[in-house]
């Protein structure tokens, strides 16, 4: 009898230990001598998979889809379909699409365009996202600021990375240098408002910036990292691929999008046609709330993908969970 820990297939298992034995027996009664690294231990099938099935990597994709461009098609494909929710508000793809297009219009206005860096220092809300987009679809970058960072990193992280202005919020607006350009995404976005909704012709090229994002700095000063719209939109695409043939998946964006582990969920999902929550702060703070949006034990109330620190899954073990 063979015990696994779910979800490995116990028939798999003992198909590896039935070849591998079986292996060994023909070996110590024809040949005794053959060592015992060069028996076969996987079945056909298993074999076939790993050095033909996984390495069948070629793809149709266009090598210079920009990433804002993968999710202009899920919007197209489906505008109604849920993209965002956050504290139990919804806003679908045709909606965030709308409002990222309103505010990539304006950008332009204010000479946002390739490998031009605009700063986001937004809380977690549908702004962030809409924000994020419209940096992109102008054509620029976007450099992520955490609303929580100390006022001193903020500051160093504007001065060494120059973005041409940043997007806020009226309550965070103190917590910027009083130097920077900023546009608020609330107190000024019945000017954004006025902008076309319609798609922006895109501007920047697949060798362009599409993020600059900075380092913890815990071995010496913060360092910027520059990341082009061909690497970022092929791992969304690859992610892509892998989930293509299902629907109605829910993510969840834990981690803030200051550091890379919080994009895996945030392209996964916009890129897919995915549903992706926003958490708030409170929240992700909290292991035990974590656990308890997520859902247990099959995902059928809560996400279906989440990328998590390790940290949060240590000490949901010091906490009962649901």
């Amino acid at each position: 009898m063979a015990q696994t820990q779910s979800p490995l297939d116990p028939k798999r298992i003992c198909a590896y230990m039935n070849i591998a034995l079986e292996g060994l027996v023909e070996a110590l009664e024809h040949s005794p001598q053959t060592p015992a690294r060069t028996i076969d231990i996987l079945p056909q099938d298993e074999r076939h998979r790993l050095l033909v099935e996984w390495n069948d990597t070629a793809t149709d994709d266009p090598q210079d889809r920009l990433l804002h461009e993968l999710f202009e098609a899920q919007a197209a494909r489906d505008p109604e379909a849920v993209a965002l929710v956050y504290e139990g508000a919804q806003l679908s793809y045709g909606e965030l699409n709308e409002r990222a297009n309103r505010l990539a219009h304006h950008l332009r206005t204010l000479g946002v365009g390739p490998d031009v860096i605009v700063g986001l220092c937004v809380e977690r809300s549908f702004e962030m996202i809409v924000a994020l987009l419209g940096a992109l679809k102008a054509g620029g970058a976007y450099l992520p600021i955490d609303p929580d960072y100390p006022k001193d990193r903020i500051a160093y992280m504007i001065a060494d990375a120059a973005p041409a202005l940043v997007l806020t919020q009226e309550h965070l607006r103190e917590r910027l240098p009083e130097t920077i350009t900023t546009l608020r995404l609330d107190a000024d976005w019945s000017v954004v408002a006025q902008e076309s909704a319609a798609n922006p012709a895109s501007r920047a090229a697949s060798q362009n910036l599409a993020y600059v994002i900075y380092t913890s700095g815990s071995t010496g000063k913060p360092k910027g990292v520059a990341v082009i719209h061909s690497g970022v939109a092929n791992y969304a695409q690859s992610i892509k691929g892998r989930i293509a043939d299902r629907s109605g998946l829910r993510f969840a964006l834990v981690s803030t999008p200051a550091a890379d582990l919080g994009n895996t969920s945030l392209f996964a999902s916009i890129t897919s046609g995915g549903c992706l929550h926003l958490f708030a702060k409170e929240t992700t703070a909290d292991a035990h709330a974590i656990w308890t949006r997520i859902g247990w034990p099959d995902g059928s109330r809560g996400m279906t993908k989440i990328i998590l620190a390790w940290s949060i899954c240590t000490a949901s073990r010091r906490r009962p969970c649901m």
